[in-house]
């Protein structure tokens, strides 16, 4: 089976190449030339434009976009257009805003283009050995995508969602559950710290046996072994799109949302020296390869 991916970035490379080994062609772009060059030994077919990606697709042409939400978005469709028609499809793999896939999805209908929204969540990890992923659309074209969705994804881990722009708004609500957890692990661990007791031992003690004991808790005994680096970094969070969006929708829906609130408001205004903000910045930097900032 052959199909397009358009943003080779973090996300998009390992993915690429999951599906290669998974014996899918694929057809690649990204805007830097250097991503793209690193790219080849993988098995990836990287292409100057998207529209030579797409082109060379059987019909239907299946275009995955793994690209930042907003504007680039909608640049990466206006450029797959030229090569797509009827009947395509056009599957948005990355955090987009759920109303902006609705957007979408109603302006390709009227070229006859089909439009879903997959939320991809496992982060780098998840990209390369297996994600948790919902779709949103038309189950129709979800069932055409189904065997490239099965191949991104671990077992058991896909889900058909419904209606366009359901995909994204589960993958916007799980990012605002993970906000929650990130923040009540680093607090938890800088009032430990405050008493003088070891963080890695405790995290991995609770990681045999305990209620709390999750793959976020693994990450946080990575980033507490090696406390020198983890004291060098600043006391600034990155980061807080989704947890926004969702904070929106819950206030639109009436819907208590005071956890991931006070999270959102504790990263954005997270410039005071403290250890909590620093563990949640490199808990993003150790499941996303967000960026970190050192002093």
């Amino acid at each position: 089976m052959k199909i397009a991916l358009i943003g080779l970035g973090k996300m998009g490379s390992r993915m690429a190449t999951r599906l290669c080994l998974k014996g899918f062609e694929v057809n690649a772009y990204d805007v830097s030339q250097g991503v793209m060059d690193g790219s080849a030994f993988c098995g990836i077919n990287t292409f100057g434009t998207p529209y030579m990606a797409i082109n060379k697709l059987p019909k239907p042409r299946i275009t995955l976009l793994m690209v930042p939400a907003g504007k680039a978005v909608d640049d990466a469709i206006y450029s797959a257009k030229v090569a797509i028609s009827g009947g395509d499809i056009i599957v948005d793999c990355g955090n987009s805003y759920y109303e902006d896939s609705m957007r979408r999805s109603i302006s390709l209908q009227k070229d006859g283009v089909s439009y879903l929204d997959a939320g991809v969540s496992g982060g780098l990890e998840g990209a390369l050995n297996g994600a948790s992923i919902t779709v949103g659309g038309d189950k129709s074209c979800f069932d055409i995508v189904k065997p490239v969705f099965e191949a991104l994804a671990c077992e058991n881990g896909l889900r058909y969602m419904g209606k366009s722009g359901n995909g994204h708004y589960t993958k916007m609500v799980h990012n605002a559950i993970e906000y929650s957890i990130m923040q009540a692990y680093a607090e938890g661990l800088e009032l430990l710290d405050a008493r003088g007791i070891d963080l890695k031992d405790s995290v991995d003690a609770w990681m045999h046996g305990s209620i709390i004991r999750s793959y976020l808790l693994e990450l946080v005994s990575n980033v507490v072994s090696d406390r020198g680096v983890l004291d060098s970094l600043e006391s600034n969070v990155g980061g807080g799109e989704t947890g926004m969006w969702a904070v929106k929708e819950a206030m639109k829906r009436k819907v208590n949302f005071g956890m991931t609130m006070e999270a959102l408001k504790s990263r954005m205004t997270s410039k005071k020296e403290s250890l909590a903000p620093k563990i949640v910045s490199a808990l993003r930097h150790e499941f996303g390869g967000h960026e970190v900032k050192k002093k």
